[in-house]
């Protein structure tokens, strides 16, 4: 970010400094998965409470849990107001392959991470200064996220949130099953992908904690290549949004496993698509490619929804329970109620969400 003291804000530095963690978790994702010995040193299965029951496997990755530790430390350290108003998907606690318990965290210097890195990689002191690194080198925006950044930082000037009035939910890596499988969507449809690391995203979202409103998102790819690539982040504040809207490929995006009769009663009017990760399916949402992402079930928490339903909320769209008036309010206090029980409908325009919610609500003959 040009250092110009005459347009820095408050508004404009925490967005920064979101940009930049995203960033740096992009590369640290990318890292995990460059080779594949190391990759599976790193992925441990999910059990007991922690398991998301959608799921046959659900896994849990060192790059799910040091890039929610890592966000927490850099955010921590430039907004101390918000060190205990920082949450997550992931506990820190990694079991390395000796069954050692090890609590992961970013240290204060580069050396000092990679040594407690090695001991979750069994040694692996290459891998672990690898990751390392790719924590603590500055982070380098890419050039079209920055020129959006540029463009939309005017805007920002009357948009203040109280830093004091900020919580923050943190997905590490959404669509982590998509990740550790590590296959890729050749075949996008409009720009939209249904499977694949084409869909996992890195989800940062900011709401406002008198209020349970979502007020901050960054929604970041960090893969545009099988290889990796460059990150794609879009982002909000406020009523200010870096995106963009493309061209409708689809009515609805939703689950592949999804209720079928729900299915059956949106493919009877609406073009429907599937699509992997909430946080993902949510984007498409906000992007323009569909209208309404529908969840009839409970699969989905407010770390998934948080920043998406942000990039929503700035283009006048939203994130609401299934077949209910009731919000998405973000402002729930600890993990065990971050469900979204209720499931979830989101939308970018509010005349089509009626007539989805009127067709859901049509009694079968």
């Amino acid at each position: 970010m040009a250092n110009d003291a005459d347009t820095e804000t408050p508004a404009s530095l925490l967005l920064w400094t979101l940009l930049e963690v995203s960033e740096r978790a992009a590369r640290i994702a990318r890292e995990c998965r460059s080779e594949k010995e190391l990759f599976e040193l790193l992925v441990q299965e999910k059990t007991g409470k922690e398991r998301n029951t959608r799921f046959l496997h659900d896994f849990k990755t060192l790059a799910d849990v040091f890039i929610q530790e890592m966000v927490k430390h850099y955010l921590t350290e430039k907004f101390p107001v918000l060190r205990t108003h920082i949450h997550g998907e992931e506990t820190n606690e990694f079991t390395n392959a000796k069954g050692h318990r090890i609590f992961v965290e970013m240290k204060s210097t580069e050396g000092e991470t990679a040594l407690l890195l090695e001991q979750v990689l069994d040694g692996n002191a290459r891998a672990a200064a690898l990751l390392a690194h790719a924590a603590h080198a500055e982070p380098r925006v890419e050039e079209s996220v920055r020129a959006d950044f540029e463009r939309v930082r005017p805007q920002l000037r009357g948009q203040e949130i109280p830093l004091d009035d900020i919580g923050i939910w943190i997905d590490p890596i959404d669509g982590t099953y998509e990740y550790v499988r590590g296959l890729w969507d050749e075949d996008s449809k409009g720009g939209s992908s249904e499977f694949g690391l084409n869909c996992c995203t890195i989800l940062i979202g900011g709401y406002r904690r008198s209020s349970g409103v979502p007020c901050i998102g960054v929604v970041s790819q960090p893969f545009t290549t099988p290889q990796g690539g460059s990150t794609i982040s879009y982002f909000s504040y406020g009523n200010v949004s870096s995106i963009r809207r493309m061209p409708l490929t689809r009515d609805i995006v939703l689950s592949s496993t999804e209720d079928p009769e729900t299915i059956k009663k949106l493919s009877e009017k609406f073009t429907v698509m599937h699509c992997a990760g909430a946080g993902y399916k949510i984007l498409n949402v906000a992007l323009g490619l569909c209208n309404v992402y529908v969840c009839s079930k409970t699969s989905t928490y407010r770390w998934d929804t948080c920043a998406p339903h942000a990039l929503l909320e700035a283009q006048g769209g939203g994130v609401r329970q299934f077949l209910t008036d009731g919000p998405i309010l973000y402002n729930v206090g600890d993990k065990a109620a971050a469900r979204n029980a209720a499931g979830i409908v989101a939308y970018r325009d509010a005349n089509v969400l009626q007539k989805v919610l009127t067709l859901l609500r049509q009694q079968a003959p």
